[in-house]
């Protein structure tokens, strides 16, 4: 009593004899479940740093690491939904953000995608774990005024400086970087300028010639793909937008081809601080990642 039946013989042998079968024709079988979570991760991620930039690579192995460990996944068979979808909550309740979380369930559902399409697992047990809604903020947008534009430009000018000894913490700054705080204030106003009066974004405003103006008539054309209706038109500039960028064009040289300004990748960040200096933003301090943040 107790004992193995002719059937459970008979089921075992027949359970045994369609698993040999499926790993020969190279299907998953019941024994997927048992699969270290960590050796998937690794085969992933070696093709996968082959495929994608190092920093998208260092994220998505941040990421799949961060999520096996904090919903402590072991094996395949740990990776419930409802044990994913606990975990995706317990971030958002932290205060992350719905596309940060989604990043971390993105990673993870990637990993196990490809795990199903080389054949190691049977089927994604997230595939019914769906991302969470990013519902951008609202801001509300205004013209500045002339005195808030005054003061925008002051801080621009000033912002090189004013960073500088801010990283220096009050030390001595070096006369070789200290001669080029000008220039950089110079350039950073007459970025804000330009699109403050020009409405461009700023990557048309990176891309922005000489040859895109003409001075003598005050325009500045704007190219179909810059326009909503993808169209070519005219934009008529203010005169004092005119004389700045004549003398800038006096200092800089105004061939066709050439830039009108040269936008720095960190110019956002810097903007942002030049915000905070004007009173036009403030700035706090998010207890969870450390960072600074702008609130316009």
């Amino acid at each position: 009593e107790g004992g193995l039946t002719e059937a459970d013989a008979k089921n075992a042998l027949r359970k045994a004899e369609a698993e040999v079968l499926a790993e020969r024709n190279g299907l998953p079988t019941a024994k997927a479940g048992d699969l270290l979570l960590s050796d998937l991760a690794e085969a992933y991620l070696a093709e996968q740093g082959r495929r994608v930039c190092p920093a998208h690579f260092v994220g998505l192995r941040n990421r799949i690491k961060t999520v096996l460990a904090d919903a402590r996944i072991v094996k395949a068979k740990d990776v419930r939904p409802e044990a994913i979808e606990d975990w995706l909550n317990r971030l958002e309740n932290e205060g992350r953000s719905a596309r940060t979380v989604n990043t971390y369930l993105q990673a993870i559902k990637g990993l196990l995608a490809w795990a199903v399409q080389r054949r190691k697992l049977p089927f994604n047990p997230l595939d019914s774990v769906s991302k969470r809604s990013e519902v951008e903020k609202v801001r509300n947008r205004r013209a500045l005024s002339d005195e808030e534009l005054g003061r925008l430009l002051a801080a621009s000018l000033e912002g090189p400086a004013r960073r500088m000894a801010r990283a220096y913490k009050g030390g001595l700054i070096p006369l070789t970087m200290q001669a080029g705080f000008a220039d950089q204030g110079r350039r950073n106003a007459l970025i804000v300028y330009m699109l403050v009066q020009t409405g461009l974004r700023v990557n048309e405003l990176r891309s922005l010639t000489w040859g895109d103006l003409d001075l003598d008539a005050g325009v500045l054309h704007c190219r179909a793909r810059w326009t909503k209706n993808k169209k070519d038109e005219s934009l008529p500039l203010h005169p004092s937008l005119v004389t700045t960028l004549r003398t800038w064009q006096a200092k800089t040289g105004g061939a066709a081809e050439r830039r009108v300004v040269t936008l720095p990748m960190t110019f956002l960040k810097s903007f942002n601080d030049d915000l905070v200096a004007a009173g036009l933003a403030t700035e706090t301090r998010n207890p969870k990642t450390k960072k600074r943040e702008i609130c316009k």
